[in-house]
């Protein structure tokens, strides 16, 4: 037999839906209408109805109301939710005043009811109906809220794709016509005659009591014999079971006909039952007591035949009312059947606790209640719920004793079970002690005690419900019917199913079979029914009932069947629909909505599977428990039955017990909001949409305003192009362009490009990666990663995996917990996409950190589904579903945010204003300066509201004044920003050095010195206002600007681009001004140096600054600054402190504006003591910590902010909103067991991060700022710092050492928990780290001086009373110590071991450098640590030989040699390891080694000659010395330690002038510069000869030096080598050459220049002859020097003249340019090799080749330089030079340079310049040099050119290069064949790393 259901075939399904739409959502309707119209009033329904009880009344007089609506309008607890439609419409209607078209529709709706109940034969052929109905009822909505309407229109839209609905009943379908005549009754008028339509009213209103009182199959063929009813209507009411069916359908029928016939069926009713004629003909109420009388000797009459006395016996209740029931074949009250058989039999009990009659037995002929078991089958252990399971438990317990006592410990057993809900699948998880010892505690409680063998009882009871749920499932499974849909094929009998679910959503199977015969009955499956009905409810389950499948062991059952003949659908179904109103009350209409009909399922011929669908939507459900009186027949209870979660596999029916409900209620709290949620975004409301958009806003900021710099998003974008709207959904997702743009990475899955290039709009906004990179992936972070993941690709895993997840272990590492992993999903995941893939491990991995959101849910489902399988617990916070992306993207504009600034306006140098947008601005790769627009912030007040205005200016101020950083709406805002003294003094000394210009300087510093809070910023940036704001000239305003990161050559040139920026003269340009606010030494280095150099070459020829640099510097006050102008102190002027004190006066909540007040109380200690004491009285326990950790940081390093992350687990982030009950929890709280698993409501629904819920005395203490992109924190004011921390260490009773000491144990908490390459983590253990490291600058007079150590140690080193040095030493060794073990900071290490040099501490210095060196973690200056090394022997040694008290030295002379080759060693590794051309390990050595040379003497007992041991030392033989040891010759002449010390001696000089120094050295170079010389005559004064009276060197700068300081005494060395024979020794060789050299570049042109001596042949030969030497010497020995190369390609370069005359002296062209080669070889060993990038510098240029005779052809480039110097000051123009002078090509140039020609090679980089071949012994005519430009001239490439030829201490380069203005004919077509030939030919040839050598050579790339 197949299922029983509806179809559109016969036309009652739509009647069905018409109807429940007419009166389910309807009554909804109407009862939200109600409610929102007493709303208004503040009263209750009870109350309002009270009020009109007269009204209530009189229509109960007038027979308008039935007795029943009388007495519900007027009970005192009525409640809309008791009121069906008609009395809802009635009450609308006569009471409530309602709009025109509210009445209007309320009409409609009765009209249309009335249409419905006189359907013909209760069927509809179309939607005519249900739509009228539908447009009514959203008429009516536009009165509710919205909220209210959308839950309408979900029942609405549920409605209309509901395919599965009961057939509408009769007694409904009276109801409706009871309405009709209600209706008319309320119409009519006193004096129109209504008998008719009274008669037909009570007829309906009284059907339930014809059915009750009257024989109905006798009343119907009564009626067919008389010809009322036909022969069909006879049919239909016989086919009923039920009497009141039956009497429904005769009723239904009556309603329809004339009066006449109505009287007549009245007449029929009187004849057998004069009673209740009376009542319906005469409207006799009071007769209902004589069918009271009636109806009770009926139950006796039966209750006679049936029953029989019995002391022994006993029957159930339920059994004694079902029975009565079914033979009178109606409804009766249990309460009757009670009485009626207590009056029967007196000697009966009523056994209430156990619902039964004792006393009493069926007679022998009725065996429906046979107690025997159909099959001895043992019930499934595994799915036992928990009242099976006590039975299972006790049974076995019983059978371990006899003793009377067991009854009780059985009992107490049972109880534990029931209460705990204790099912067996709960029982298998709990521990085996923790299970024993609450069997113990509770059994003790009663007064019994655990005995031995109720605890092997217990074990072995678990131990076998394990062993069964490990057994395998053998058999294969039969699948289900689809849920919710009808069935289409017959079960397979004997077939195995299996109960496999996991959401809530999702159909949990719930088997039933009966195992008793007595259970073959409706009563059974009624109970059954109900049980799972209200458990699916309370737990918002999906679930089907199955009644006929065999529950089996681990969650699965056997298809058996029941008998059909004893279950029919017809009466099954009109049995059901009696039992749910019976059960569920009130309530059972809105139960109804939530089950499908019952569906008969075939399994044999004569067995069928009952089964029962119920969906528990929440629209339809309010959110707390149903209890239900239960059981459906007899002594009805309130019970409260649960379904406990299916998630965990935990699916069992449990009763709770009632003294828990309230308790277990508010646990399912979270489960009701769950489920609301699910069936929301099912049907896409908007509300539902609204409320999911903000809890994915809370869950991305976490209580915070915006995402970033909180946290750290990465977009995960999936395909989009291949989707059917493709460009749709390509201009939604570029319209969540601010979502991209903050996020830190971009991982995209399409292969096209389009969203990026809709994102970039053509600039360069991200940083493009390609996953199928598999290398380690790093990034610099000053741009967005995007990264190219292709993901459509079906080798996707082996192309992209790897490489795609070092990116993300990368991003991991870096942000941690802050993480964010946001994917979008545009199309259907499917298993084999490789985002599927990606997605659900994100879910697994990172599931707190992990979004997945899609504007359908389909495309996730399978995704959803498969990880919740996996987790096994609730992901409602991952996936976002059910709106569009222009929803998405509207919402998240909120929370990701930009800049909102579209423009600036700037001035130009003409007077004019020109505009940058912010995407020229990026299109200028403008991003380490923030531009200042010259009307600032005018636009974007202009666009506020007067309140929002005025909104903003006082948020502007509270935050300025509270210690927050001043901002230009301060400003902007006149008066906020009190004026101090010195900003007069600035402006007008910035407007001096405008009026100036260049004189002296390209671009001028500006340097502004402030006390820690004193306002050095806000003057800073007040200076930056006054002169770029328009104000009413902006002409007379400057482009300014602030320095926001310095990067080495990027940030300067940011500046002269926005310097040149809409300029179109450039020598009308101003300069810009820049701020420079509180930037390291380091940084303000580097960018000064940078500027030179773009002022330099960017600079114009106007004399007009490039810029001016306002540089603000923190101090710590000293003596040196106490006179100067330039700094901001602790301490106010009167006038300063009366513009405060005026200012004060307009200021709003003065108290909480700490920064403001310590300023108008000119920083008053005691005012500031006293405000932080007022202050901290408010703080929490929990909060003094992270303040005293932050106060700590800020004293000694307040310009850092330490990351707010790194503080969410001591203030309790809130990481989660939910968890899971565990067993221990449940038994701790006293709650049932069985509740183990469930997910509940722990706290907030979303993140929520600890700085959005602190104390308000926090608040003002703290602040926040981003910093490098992370969220930090620190005090409000550096004022403060210091009070904060004196407070809390005296509350506490702390010491300076036990606050550094919690600080350390913090971060190495930290450092334990959580990964180190977290950034945040990083950050703050770089920044910890710091406090012992960071050694200020302090200043003395116009120097800067380092401190020896970092502001912390120096605190810690001070010593206290009663302490003595080594004490303090102890304390800072000791922490700084546990800072190096915990940050593993190598240069931690060093300076432990600085500190512990310092102390004389030399084993521990040597053990805390050792370990810092042994820290493998990639150290970039490990050269450092070495250093410091050699130092810890420089200091032992100096300490002997100065013989200081301290050092009590015993060792012998051997040892203080030992000392200073210990030393030597590690400054030479160190040099080894020098990356930045750092020079101090050079010079360490050479101290070391001259400290010991010189000194050793002096501590040597033995000999004690120092001239005797400085002749030794230079190769004088003798033994006295033999008792210093071998290693002493290693000093002597050309000795290992000799050599090396000469090379480093060389090394220093070369750096200092083959180089060209960076300008933020230029101040350390005099100072190096001075002690290299004082070395070099160190070193001559120990290796120098002997009767030399004036030593000089043979290097070229000692020459110089020389020359310049001491020419005569010069001339007379010069002299004494020249008297030689023959000049053979290299150093008389280098001074020679370097004197001429010199001095014929320095006199060229002068009259006392003799060119007739032939000095240029000698000097070829000589050139050649050292060179030589050099070449033949070894390598190896590091004593190569480079002037050789220098003075022979100057001196044989091939000019025409030279080689005319010089042909057989000069070198040949190919040996010349294999010299250039080895030369350059040689510099970049020197000088470029195992260097960073950023260190390498220009090589110096001192020569070029000049006009002039064969050797007075080449000219010193200084000497030039003067001249140009001169010329112009002749001219009244002095002014530096800039590069648009152009010296090369000036008029000075043209008449000195010997301009050469070439042809530029494609990368601008090298010139190829050709020479003729004179040599017959080649065959080639011409000879190409390779010349490298200075300059990068690609503009020129392949151009014939003019090029003057210089001389770089790396090789010959050309400058000046111009285009040559002939260029053409055959010779330059030649020239440049032959470069692109050589170029082709230089390209095959080339190997990749000859290609990278290649690359390296030019010293100069291109330049903006």
């Amino acid at each position: 037999m197949a299922s029983i259901v509806l179809s559109d075939k016969d036309e009652s399904l739509l009647y069905s839906k018409a109807h429940q739409l007419n009166v389910d959502v309807a009554s909804d309707v109407l009862r939200k209408l109600v409610e929102n119209k007493l709303s208004a009033s503040l009263i209750s329904l009870a109350a309002f109805l009270a009020s009109k009880s007269t009204e209530i009344k009189a229509h109960k007089k007038r027979g308008i109301l039935a007795a029943s609506q009388f007495q519900l309008l007027n009970a005192p607890t009525t409640t809309v939710d008791n009121l069906d439609v008609t009395l809802l419409t009635y009450i609308l209607k006569n009471f409530i005043p309602l709009s025109i078209q509210e009445d209007a529709d309320i009409d409609k709706l009765r009209v249309i009811r009335n249409e419905l109940a006189h359907a013909p034969k209760y069927r509809l052929t179309s939607n005519d109906i249900f739509d009228r109905t539908k447009t009514v009822i959203h008429s009516i909505c536009t009165a509710l809220t919205e909220e209210r309407a959308e839950e309408i229109e979900i029942c609405i839209k549920r409605l209309q794709g509901n395919e599965l609905l009961s057939k509408v009943s009769c007694d409904m379908i009276l109801s409706l016509q009871n309405e009709a005549a209600m209706d008319k009754l309320l119409k009519a008028s006193e004096n129109e005659n209504v008998q008719e339509t009274k008669l037909k009213f009570r007829l309906s209103a009284y059907a339930l009591e014809i059915g009750r009182n009257i024989d109905v199959d006798v009343l119907s063929r009564n009626l067919l014999d008389k010809g009322l009813i036909t022969e069909e209507i006879h049919r239909e009411v016989t086919s009923e079971h039920n009497f009141e069916d039956q009497a429904y359908i005769l009723v239904m029928h009556m309603m329809n006909e004339e009066h006449e016939r109505v009287l007549l069926f009245c007449d029929c009713i009187s004849e057998m039952n004069n009673c209740l004629g009376t009542i319906l003909c005469k409207n006799q109420p009071n007769l209902g007591k004589t069918l009271k009388k009636m109806e009770r000797d009926a139950i006796r009459d039966i209750l006679k035949k049936s029953l029989e006395k019995s002391p022994m016996g006993r029957v159930k209740c339920e059994d004694v009312h079902e029975y009565i029931e079914n033979a009178r074949r109606c409804l009766t009250p249990f309460s009757t059947v009670r009485d009626c058989v207590l009056a029967e039999f007196t000697d009966t009990v009523f056994e209430d606790s156990f619902s039964s009659f004792q006393g009493l037995n069926w007679v022998s002929s009725i065996n429906t209640y046979d107690e025997s078991e159909l099959e001895n089958d043992n019930f499934p252990l595994t799915n036992m719920k928990s009242e099976d399971f006590s039975m299972f438990v006790t049974t076995q317990v019983r059978k371990l004793s006899n003793d009377p006592r067991m009854n009780g410990i059985v009992n107490t057993i049972s109880n534990i079970i029931t209460n705990g809900m204790i099912s067996s699948k709960v029982f298998a998880m709990i521990p085996s002690k923790t299970m024993l010892d609450h069997f113990k505690t509770e059994l003790e409680s009663e007064g019994y005690n655990l005995s031995i063998g109720i605890k092997e009882t217990l074990i072995s009871i678990k131990e076998e419900v394990l062993k069964k749920s490990n057994e395998k499932m053998s058999d294969q499974l039969a699948s289900f019917r689809p849920f919710k849909t009808a069935v289409k094929h017959g079960y397979a009998a004997s077939s195995t199913v299996r109960n496999d679910a996991a959401g809530l959503t999702d159909t949990v199977h719930h088997f039933v079979y009966p195992r008793k015969r007595r259970d073959l009955s409706h009563a059974f499956f009624m109970s059954e029914a109900i049980k799972f009905i209200s458990a699916s409810i309370n737990g918002r389950q999906n679930g089907t009932l199955h009644f006929g499948i065999k529950a089996k062991e681990n969650n699965t059952g056997t298809i058996v069947g029941v008998p059909c003949s004893l279950f029919d659908h017809i009466s099954l179904q009109s049995t059901f629909r009696t039992c749910i109103k019976r059960c569920f009350g009130s309530k059972w209409k809105r139960i109804l909505r939530c089950l499908s009909p019952l569906q008969i399922i075939n399994v044999t011929n004569d067995k069928n599977v009952i089964e029962l669908d119920i969906e528990p939507c929440s629209w339809y459900l309010e959110d707390n428990f149903i209890q239900v009186n239960f059981p459906p027949w007899g002594n009805q209870q309130q019970k409260c039955f649960l379904q406990t979660p299916s998630e965990c596999r935990l699916d069992s029916i449990e009763t709770i017990n009632q003294l828990k409900v309230k308790e277990v209620e508010i646990d399912f709290t979270y489960t009701f909001e769950q489920r609301r949620m699910l069936d929301g975004s099912e049907m896409h409301l908007k509300t539902a949409v609204r409320t999911r958009l903000s809890d994915l806003a809370k869950r991305m900021t976490s209580g915070n305003k915006y995402v970033t710099p909180h946290f750290f998003p990465h977009i995960i974008c999936g395909n989009y192009s291949d989707s059917n709207d493709s460009e749709q959904l390509l201009s939604e997702l570029s319209s969540m362009e601010s979502v991209f743009l903050s996020a830190s990475a971009v991982f995209n899955f399409d292969h096209s490009t389009n969203l990026r290039n809709n994102i970039e709009h053509g600039k360069l906004v991200f940083d493009i990666y390609n996953t199928q990179d598999k290398n380690t992936f790093c990034v610099d972070g000053s741009k967005i990663a995007w990264l190219d993941c292709h993901g459509g690709s079906d080798k996707w895993f082996k192309s992209h995996y790897v490489g795609f997840n070092n990116a993300v272990e990368h991003f991991v590492m870096s942000y941690g917990e802050r993480i964010l992993f946001i994917f979008l999903i545009f199309q259907k995941l499917e298993r084999c996409d490789p985002l599927y893939r990606i997605a659900f491990d994100f879910c697994c991995k990172y599931k707190d950190r992990t979004s997945i959101i899609s504007d359908k849910q389909e495309n996730v489902k399978l995704l959803q589904h498969e990880v919740r399988e996996l987790l096994n617990e609730d992901i409602e916070l991952n996936f976002y579903t059910g709106f569009s992306w222009c929803q998405l993207a509207k919402a998240f504009s909120a929370i990701f945010v930009r800049n909102p600034k579209t423009h600036y306006r700037l001035p130009t140098g003409d007077g004019t204003v020109t505009l940058m947008t912010v995407l020229e601005k990026e299109k200028e790769n403008i991003s380490d300066i923030e531009l200042i627009s010259g009307d600032e912030c005018v636009a974007q007040f202009g666009e506020m509201s007067h309140n929002e205005q005025k909104s903003k200016k006082k948020e502007a101020e509270e935050s300025y004044y509270k210690g927050n950083e001043v901002s230009w709406w301060n400003f902007f805002f006149k008066g906020q920003v009190c004026k101090r003294d010195l900003l007069k003094y600035f402006v007008s000394h910035i407007e001096d050095v405008i009026k100036s210009g260049a004189d002296k300087n390209r671009y001028e510093i500006i340097d502004i010195f402030h006390q820690h809070g004193a306002g050095g910023t806000t003057l800073g940036k007040q200076l930056i206002w006054h002169f770029s704001q328009f104000t009413n000239d902006p002409s007379k305003a400057l482009k300014a600007c602030i320095v926001t990161r310095v990067v080495e050559k990027k940030t300067a040139k940011e500046i002269a681009r926005f310097r040149h920026f809409g300029e179109n003269d450039d020598n009308l340009i101003k300069p810009v001004l820049i701020l420079a606010d509180n930037k390291t030494d380091e940084d303000i280095k580097v960018l000064k140096d940078n500027l030179d150099f773009m002022s330099y070459k960017r600079g114009s020829k106007s004399g007009k600054l490039f810029c001016i640099l306002i540089v603000v510097s923190r101090i710590t006050m000293a003596k040196s600054y106490e006179n100067k102008r330039n700094v901001l102190r602790h301490s106010l002027s009167a006038i300063e402190i009366s513009r405060f004190e005026d200012r004060a006066k307009d200021v709003e909540d003065l108290q909480s504006l700490i920064a403001f007040n310590v300023m108008k109380e000119n920083f008053n200690e005691e005012h500031i003591r006293s405000t932080v004491h007022n202050i901290m009285e408010g703080l929490k326990e929990k909060e003094e910590v992270p303040l005293q950790h932050i106060s700590l940081v800020c004293k000694f390093d307040v310009s850092t902010a330490i990351p707010t992350s790194v503080f969410d687990e001591m203030m309790g982030c809130v990481a989660s909103s939910s968890s899971r009950y565990n067993i221990d929890e449940l038994l701790l709280r006293g709650k049932p067991v069985g509740l183990v698993d469930l997910r509940h409501r722990k706290a907030l629904g979303y993140r929520q991060t600890w700085n959005v819920r602190t104390t308000e005395s926090l608040e003002l203490l703290l602040k926040y700022r981003e910093t490098k992109g992370i969220s930090g924190v620190t005090i409000i004011s550096p004022v403060i710092v210091d009070e904060i921390l004196k407070a809390l260490m005296k509350k506490h009773s702390k010491t300076l050492e036990v606050v550094v000491q919690d600080l350390l144990d913090f971060l190495k908490a930290k450092l334990t928990n959580t990964s180190e390459k977290e950034k945040a983590v990083s950050d703050f253990r770089d920044t910890i780290s710091g406090l012992f490291v960071t050694r200020p600058t302090t200043r003395t007079g116009d120097t800067k001086e380092r401190r020896d150590f970092s502001n912390l140690i120096h605190s810690l080193i001070d010593t206290r009373p009663e302490e003595t040095k080594q004490d303090a030493y102890k304390r800072a060794y000791q922490l700084m110590k546990y800072c190096f073990e915990i940050s593993n900071n190598p240069y931690v290490g060093q300076h432990l071991a600085r500190l512990c040099i310092s102390f004389r501490c030399y084993s521990q210095a040597e053990e805390a450098i050792e370990r810092a060196i042994a820290v493998n973690s990639g150290v970039p200056y490990k050269s450092i640590l070495f250093d410091t090394y050699g130092q810890i022997y420089k200091s032992q040694m100096e300490q002997v030989l100065k013989k200081t008290a301290e050092i009590d030295y015993s060792g012998e002379i051997q040892d203080i040699l030992k000392l200073a080759l210990t030393a030597l060693r590690h400054f030479r590794r160190a040099q080894e390891l020098d990356v930045i051309n750092d020079m101090t390990s050079y010079f360490m050595e050479l101290y070391t080694a001259f400290s010991f040379l010189e000194n050793i003497m002096d501590v040597d007992k033995i000999v004690g000659d120092k001239q005797m041991f400085y002749k030794f030392m230079n190769g004088y033989e003798t033994d006295v010395f033999d008792h210093l040891g071998e290693d002493i010759d290693t000093f002597r002449r050309e000795g290992e330690q000799h050599n090396h010390l000469t090379n480093t001696l060389i090394r220093i000089e070369y750096e200092l002038f083959m180089k060209k120094r960076p300008f933020k050295d230029s101040l350390s170079k005099k100072e190096y510069e001075k002690k290299a010389v004082d070395l070099r005559k160190t070193y001559e004064y120990i290796y120098g000869e002997e009767d030399q009276k004036f030593m000089v060197a043979e290097t070229f700068k000692s020459m110089q030096h020389a020359y310049r300081r001491f020419p005569n005494n010069l001339k007379r060395v010069i002299r004494k080598i020249s008297s030689a024979k023959a000049i053979a020794r290299e150093k008389d060789l280098m001074k020679f050459l370097a004197y001429n050299i010199i001095d014929i570049s320095q006199r060229r042109g002068m009259h006392d220049l003799d060119e007739s001596v032939d000095i240029y042949g000698y000097m070829l030969i000589l050139s050649d002859k050292l060179l030589q030497l050099q070449r033949k010497k070894n390598r190896n020995s590091g004593n190569v020097y480079i002037e050789p190369y220098m003075y022979f390609a100057l001196l044989h370069w091939p000019l025409p003249n030279r080689r005319e005359k010089y042909f057989s002296k000069i070198s040949r062209l190919g040996n010349l340019s294999e010299i250039i080669d080895e030369w350059q070889n040689i510099y970049d060993e020197r000088f470029v090799s195992k260097r960073i990038e950023s260190a390498r510098t220009k090589a110096a240029t001192y020569f070029a080749l000049a006009k002039g005779n064969p050797g007075y052809d080449f000219v010193d480039q200084d000497m030039i330089r003067d001249s140009w110097r001169k010329e112009r000051e002749k001219e009244g123009k002095s002014r530096v030079e800039v590069m648009d002078d152009d010296i090369w090509n000036h008029t000075i140039g043209n008449e000195t340079y010997v301009r050469l020609e070439g042809v530029v090679d494609r990368t601008g980089n090298h010139i190829n310049h050709q020479v003729s071949c004179d040599d017959s012994k080649t065959l080639r005519r011409r000879y190409s040099f390779v010349i490298a430009t200075y300059e990068n001239c690609d503009h020129l490439r392949y151009r014939n050119v003019t090029f003057v030829l210089g001389f770089t201490w790396r090789g010959p380069a050309a400058f000046g290069v111009n285009l040559n203005e002939s260029d053409e004919g055959d010779e330059s077509s030649k020239s440049l064949r032959h470069v692109r030939a050589m170029e082709v030919k230089q390209t095959k040839r080339s190997t990749p790393e000859e290609d990278q050598t290649e690359k390296r050579r030019p010293e100069q790339t291109k330049e903006d």
